[in-house]
């Protein structure tokens, strides 16, 4: 968005002979040509800003944050509320990322703009998927979710997850993350089955080789976490 300092020191670079696909944030085409694109110059993290999400609360960033997911690997949330309406799915070696330093738990529902980087969904879906099947990991780390209004939603889906010590490398990482409901890090279960992080382990074709969980904060949902 124009002015919003998301791209900060990176800039782009004509490519002449590329005839890559426009993806809307680091390859960009010109109507007027076939061959030859704008390709965003940059190390590290993508930030989803480049995709078009706001974090304002009000627009709808599902589309802004999943293409990004699907672009890098390395996905940087700016501090923020990013609505969204849809899941978003992490089907590849990928890491989500928001801006906070310090433990997100203790809100109490008051406030929360200006401090992190927060999902919020408004549907009944689930929030986050992450697809470990094909030895693929994953991590999550500084991330606020609040989840959708409607019952039976889950924060945070782990698929594909058998637990084993032998015979895989798919890793799950979940680090610094709050997860509550609708309203806030209340004190009182808000919604009917609604969970926070699940793990589901029915796949028969994967196992998970290690589960790293640190500083995970859950609230004003009827369940935690179900292995």
């Amino acid at each position: 968005t124009k002015g919003d300092g998301a791209f900060g020191s990176h800039f782009f670079e004509w490519d002449a002979t590329s005839i890559e696909a426009d993806n809307g944030g680091t390859i960009i085409k010109l109507d007027s040509v076939d061959t030859g694109r704008y390709k965003l110059k940059y190390d590290g993290a993508v930030n989803v800003k480049w995709f078009g999400a706001k974090g304002d609360g009000i627009n709808d960033d599902t589309t802004g944050i999943q293409s990004a997911i699907v672009n890098g690997n390395i996905i940087y949330l700016p501090k923020g509320i990013y609505k969204t309406t849809k899941t978003l799915y992490m089907n590849k070696n990928s890491s989500l990322i928001g801006d906070n330093s310090s433990y997100m738990g203790l809100d109490n529902g008051v406030n929360i703009e200006n401090k992190g980087s927060y999902i919020k969904c408004v549907s009944n879906v689930d929030i986050i998927e992450c697809n470990l099947k094909l030895n693929k990991s994953a991590s999550l780390e500084n991330l606020g979710i609040i989840a959708p209004s409607g019952f039976n939603s889950i924060g945070l889906l782990i698929k594909g997850a058998e637990f084993s010590a032998t015979g895989s490398t798919q890793t799950i990482y979940i680090n610094n993350i709050s997860i509550a409901g609708k309203e806030g890090f209340s004190n009182i279960p808000n919604y009917v089955n609604a969970k926070g992080v699940v793990f589901d382990c029915t796949a028969s074709d994967s196992v998970l080789y290690k589960a790293s969980i640190n500083n995970v904060y859950i609230h004003g949902l009827y369940s935690g976490m179900i292995f």
